[in-house]
């Protein structure tokens, strides 16, 4: 039988003391680890690359590029370091991410095995929580290319692997590292749900939703656009309000104006506790990419979670995310000019 190869940059994650959060607080552990799945599962895909493989709360990804990797790896320690910041201190979860460049072999079933699968696991044994470990052959590959510091951490001996592994440490371009524990928000103050329906009811009509955001001055204005989510326990395209979805489903998804204003981010409909309701916060940064989380109530009763990350450019936003950590869901919105 002959035997598929291929040359992949390798992302390896774990979250550091798992067993240990699970053990503290079982179900808040899992909730944590879904809603940060939210956020990192979206971001592997907007840099090209493919979950490989998931178990508990490891996650193996495979990326054509090294650069892209590591700049994935950057942007989901960045946005989960944001998440962790609105948490309890003993609710935060940190992942370690570890990244070779390596050849494979490749299964049938899209599995990939070797060495260099390993190396980036144990990579990813060796960074700190909430940091990035690379090997030499990343290291060659995105010198140069990315802005960040290098840090060598001289050759390691690492488990089932007989040659010592050269092993690197990222740090921002700046100089800053890639913080562990970075400090927590000051909390902000948000536009009351009452008063966005207010806002925009003389534009849209009483069946609109509203987003009302805030970021550089370069986002404010108005941004009309639609919001849409797949049918229940689908992972396809997602379905618009008129698709029949039902159960747990977030009600009267469609049109949706984006009104950006400060650094906030509000999702808001209906009143708390009642069928229909829907409250999602977050912000938008100067450099446009957005991080939103929140929950709500269908139609039917069913609370549900929400969780969306996407990014503002030029004149478009998009926004990508899921509901209850496995419903995709997705808004895209362009400004008016008027």
């Amino acid at each position: 039988m002959v035997v598929k190869r291929r040359l992949a940059a390798l992302l390896s994650a774990d979250v550091a003391g798992y067993s240990g959060l699970v053990r503290d607080n079982e179900e808040t552990a899992i909730a944590v680890l879904r809603g940060h799945r939210a956020i990192f599962d979206p971001l592997i895909a907007q840099y090209g690359g493919r979950i490989v493989n998931t178990a508990g709360d490891s996650v193996l990804a495979e990326f054509d590029s090294p650069v892209e990797a590591v700049r994935c790896a950057l942007e989901v320690q960045e946005a989960l370091g944001t998440r962790n910041a609105a948490l309890a201190e003993p609710d935060r979860m940190w992942f370690r991410i570890g990244i070779n460049l390596g050849d494979v072999m490749v299964q049938d079933n899209g599995d990939l095995l070797g060495d260099g699968v390993n190396i980036a696991a144990r990579l990813q044994s060796l960074a700190d929580p909430g940091g990035i470990c690379i090997s030499n052959s990343m290291r060659e590959q995105i010198e140069n290319k990315v802005a960040l510091a290098i840090d060598d951490l001289g050759e390691q001996m690492v488990k089932n692997i007989p040659q010592p592994v050269r092993v690197y440490r990222l740090r921002k371009g700046d100089g800053a590292a890639v913080a562990p524990h970075p400090p927590a928000r000051t909390p902000r103050r948000f536009w009351p749900v009452a008063a966005a329906g207010v806002a925009l009811a003389g534009i849209l009509g009483g069946g609109a939703w509203y987003l009302i955001a805030a970021g550089a001055g370069r986002f404010v204005g108005l941004w009309p656009g639609e919001y849409s989510c797949a049918p229940v326990g689908a992972r396809g395209a997602p379905a618009t309000a008129d698709s029949g979805a039902t159960a747990g489903a977030a009600p009267a998804v469609g049109r949706m104006v984006a009104v950006v204003r400060g650094d906030e981010i509000v999702i808001a409909r209906g009143q708390p506790g009642n069928p229909g309701f829907f409250d999602v916060k977050g912000r938008i940064a100067r450099d446009g990419r957005i991080m939103a989380n929140g929950h709500g109530i269908a139609t039917s009763g069913t609370a549900f979670t929400v969780e969306l990350t996407g990014r503002a450019e030029g004149d478009h936003m998009s926004l990508n995310g899921f509901h209850n950590g496995r419903r995709p869901c997705q808004g895209s919105f362009t400004r008016t000019t008027d």
